[in-house]
């Protein structure tokens, strides 16, 4: 099973989009990068994270639980602030 974190693919401000960073709420309310999305095309509008993943390590989330998630893209110019 998947969590599935979609986006719109942001202005580019002319710079083309190189990558994506994605945050996911642990279950102590810290923002934790997704390994699972760090390569993100950046022409891609989603990253498929397994749950398994989300359920060791610093997140700690259990079936049911809502997955909270925030996105930035980067170009040439730098990051772009988190969705």
């Amino acid at each position: 099973i998947n969590v599935r974190i979609a986006w719109q693919i942001p202005g580019s401000n002319f710079s083309p989009l190189t990558n994506f960073e994605v945050l996911i709420l642990s279950k102590s309310g810290t923002m934790l990068q997704s390994p699972d999305c760090l390569a993100a095309n950046p022409a891609s509008t989603y990253c498929d994270v397994p749950m398994s993943n989300l359920r060791v390590g610093g997140f700690l989330l259990t079936q049911g639980d809502i997955v909270r998630a925030k996105v930035r893209a980067r170009n040439a110019i730098g990051w772009g602030d988190f969705s």
